[in-house]
């Protein structure tokens, strides 16, 4: 028999709720709906020759269900539990009421398959219909070698935040076995019905007789009219195809068309213009209010409000830098045309070089560009030193771009803070890695949001390889160090003209022999009134190259340059530091916090430097703001870019002797 139920608390089982405050009092963000879903289909595609179709269908309004409705799959057996105290939920009706909600469904794709009666994780098995039924926290993707883009089993938290009550279902045809099912699951607090403490976790389907045993999903084949009324009431336009139907009752009024549609123009605009995915979006009404696809993708966007979104320009920019690149791209995955510019492969340490980037290349990228046409790179790696792989960078000139981040677009899913310290002016860049090695390297990299990567994920360094972390910064570096090479033929560097941004110091170093450059007190007072005319609002000091007896610090537009002079002709261990001024009397380089940055991401090239790594602090803790390194090379240059140009910055470096 088909019904709501949860499971009573047994006075052995430990009263836990799992992430409960974060579930229970943050509001769902459109954003991570988008993304979760949408990702989740995309990892299930099965013809990789069609594209992926999902559709949103929003019942918020006339198509909304009435109380009648609402009593027919939200029924007594589960309202009782939403009424119950303790349980989590907030300003929840006392009553069967009217249901808003959101239908999404995915076509070419593989549906949940797997054991239904699986009840508990079996090592090496990928269980989909486990993992999202019965399992927190876990993702079988990680068995999948097709399924790079997400692997954390953050998909169903998503839909369940979007949830007033913390409810969803999911109708799933499935291509394994042709099998079709119903299931429900709500998640609510440890909670009270009638003086009974249940568990937080409940099911809508088939139970048996032993309350010990699991909950099983609704046949299709023993209940065709359960699955005709739900296709029905929640509006599905799915039949016998394959794939998954949610539905999220009692939707939270977060979740409006215009977000929704914004929403997945920003995250998946890339897998659209690849035409591997198309989206409808049907506003209560059966027929679709919008299709994002190849072709009408730019003027939906031109439709949206700049009031309600005033970032329509640069988003149009990308979406045609990646029309561009998808156009150049080749059915094998080449690169051709006049556009395109392939790199050699770096030697050792994977590092952005004169050597990988000549003087021929630049001047071709300038030229290029000068035209007001875009430059295609193919930059070919080797992941564990000796799996061959790439990524392509597309670059463009757009004066209208002013302090923007380079995206990263790892499987057409974009990657928003892979480097967001780092920010171009003048150029719209992309970075794209679709070549499944490098794919899977950068994936043991992202966090669980998959917004960000980061070389201290569990595993990264130990799955890696023998240069995963240095791999890591090549790609996230590598707009960058091309713009500067760029920029560098066109323009000559001032210096002082650093003073309107950035603030570099660094401790006195007169005990180590050490010298400032002259400062002509007269010229300083001058520069700091004009410096002052520019922006009264900045704190303004003049900028200064400071020299050790061995090495030098030179400020950068959003950073510094570590380098070696001509006294160093002996191998000498150097050790830096750097951290944002406070007001605090305590030192800063201690007030350093990981979030503020990390020093060795904020590294875009290095070269003739040996043993680079974070200090480890007595406490066993990685310091984020200090590296030690060896060099004996006069030529040894660090660069660093990306730091806050609105705070002032502080560093410190010393060497000593490898003997010593």
């Amino acid at each position: 028999m088909s019904k709501w139920q949860f499971t009573i608390k047994r006075p052995i089982d430990k009263s836990r709720n799992s992430s409960a405050d974060k579930f229970f009092s943050s509001q769902p963000e459109v954003e991570a709906l988008v993304r979760e879903s949408i990702q989740n289909s995309l990892d299930a595609r099965v013809d990789s020759k069609s594209p992926v179709k999902v559709r949103f269908y929003i019942g918020n309004g006339d198509t909304k269900l009435n109380a009648s409705q609402t009593a027919e799959w939200l029924t007594e057996d589960i309202w009782e539990h939403y009424s119950a105290s303790l349980n989590g939920l907030r300003d929840i009706p006392k009553e069967i009421s009217s249901c808003s909600f959101l239908t999404y469904e995915d076509f070419n794709t593989t549906g949940l398959t797997g054991d239904i009666n699986q009840s508990s994780e079996v090592e090496g098995i990928n269980n989909p219909f486990y993992y999202f039924f019965r399992a927190e926290n876990q993702s079988g993707k990680a068995f999948e070698t097709g399924a790079t883009l997400g692997t954390h089993g953050l998909g169903k938290v998503s839909f369940l935040m979007s949830s007033n009550v913390k409810t969803l279902f999911a109708l799933t045809n499935r291509n394994t076995d042709n099998k079709s099912y119903l299931a429900g699951i709500s998640t609510l607090k440890f909670h009270k019905v009638n003086d009974i403490d249940f568990q937080p976790d409940g099911w809508f389907g088939e139970f048996g007789s032993n309350p010990d045993d699991v909950p099983l999903p609704i046949d299709q084949d023993e209940n065709d009219y359960i699955f005709d009324r739900f296709k029905t009431t929640f509006h599905l336009s799915r039949s016998s195809e394959i794939g998954t139907s949610m539905v999220i009752p009692m939707l939270h009024e977060n979740i409006q068309y215009d977000a929704l549609k914004i929403n997945i123009i920003q995250e998946y605009f890339a897998a659209i213009m690849d035409k591997s995915l198309i989206v409808e979006i049907c506003d209560n009404d059966d027929n679709p209010s919008c299709i994002l696809d190849f072709n009408n993708l730019i003027p939906e966007l031109e439709k949206i409000d700049e009031d309600e979104f005033n970032d329509v320009v640069r988003l149009r920019s990308n979406i045609e830098l990646a029309t561009e690149y998808f156009l150049t791209l080749t059915n094998d995955q080449e690169l051709d045309g006049s556009q395109v510019i392939k790199l050699s492969l770096y030697e050792g340490i994977p590092q952005w070089s004169s050597n990988l980037l000549p003087e021929t290349v630049i001047t071709k990228m300038t030229s290029v560009l000068a035209n007001n046409e875009s430059i295609f790179v193919r930059v070919p790696v080797l992941i564990n030193d000796d799996i061959p792989s790439y990524f392509d960078i597309a670059i463009k000139k757009f004066e209208e771009a002013n302090n923007r981040n380079t995206l990263f677009i790892r499987n057409n899913n974009i990657i928003k803070k892979a480097n967001d310290r780092i920010k171009i002016s003048g150029y719209v860049t992309q970075v794209y890695i679709h070549h499944s090695p490098l794919s899977e390297f950068l994936g043991l990299a992202e966090d669980p949001s998959h917004q960000n990567w980061s070389e201290f994920q569990p595993g990264f360094k130990e799955d890696g390889g023998k240069y995963a972390p240095s791999l890591l910064r090549f790609v996230k570096n590598c707009c960058n160090s091309i713009i500067k090479l760029i920029q560098k033929e066109d323009t000559d560097f001032d210096l002082y003209t650093l003073a309107d941004y950035f603030n570099v110091n660094s401790e006195s170093y007169t005990d180590l022999r050490g010298k400032e450059e002259e400062d002509d007190g007269e010229n300083k007072e001058e520069e700091d009134e004009e410096i002052d005319d520019r922006n009264k609002k900045k704190k303004k000091k003049r900028k200064k190259t400071y020299f050790q007896p061995y090495s030098e610090i030179t400020p950068t537009e959003s950073g510094f340059n570590v380098s070696g002079i001509d006294t160093l002709i002996d191998k000498r261990k150097f050790s830096l530091a750097a951290a944002y001024d406070s007001e605090s009397t305590s030192d800063p380089f201690n007030l350093h916090k990981p979030f503020d940055f990390e020093l060795k991401d904020l590294i875009v090239s290095q070269s003739g430097v040996s043993n680079l790594e974070y200090v480890i602090n007595s406490k066993g803790e990685i310091m984020t703001n200090k590296i030690r390194f060896d060099s004996d090379n006069q030529d040894f240059l660090i660069e660093f870019e990306g730091f806050d140009t609105n705070r002032d910055l502080l560093t410190n470096l010393t060497s000593r002797s490898s003997q010593s």
